[in-house]
């Protein structure tokens, strides 16, 4: 399974008590593929720098560059999505140049709920 994962899910993964901590820890055991893009990969890196501590970063490039299931894709096209959300273009034009099979978001602006594409 390949999955897109916003921002704040990834980041909220992360913690213990979180509702998507099960993501990380799968993420880990190798249950699935991360697709990720320069795009994404510079949003999560701005996050990292400002909630964690220099060596978390450094394990965490290391994970991403050496991780045999996470996958770098390089999106050739923008899909325009009908909200024209900027922020989150990225994350669709990863899912679908990278044939992801999910999208996992906890953005509330378009729907009013959590989605998972």
């Amino acid at each position: 399974m390949k999955l897109v994962l916003d921002t704040n899910i990834f980041f909220s993964a992360f913690n213990p008590k979180s509702y998507y901590y099960p993501i990380i820890q799968n993420l880990f055991l190798r249950k699935f593929c991360l697709l990720i893009s320069t795009q994404i990969l510079l949003e999560y890196e701005e996050v990292l720098h400002r909630l964690f501590p220099k060596e978390l970063l450094e394990q965490f490039w290391l994970f991403l560059l050496t991780s045999e299931n996470v996958v770098f894709v390089d999106p050739t096209y923008r899909f325009q999505l009908p909200s024209g959300d900027e922020d989150d273009q990225k994350f669709v034009d990863c899912a679908i140049c990278g044939n992801a099979d999910f999208i996992i978001t906890n953005d509330k602006r378009e729907s009013g709920s959590n989605l998972i594409y």
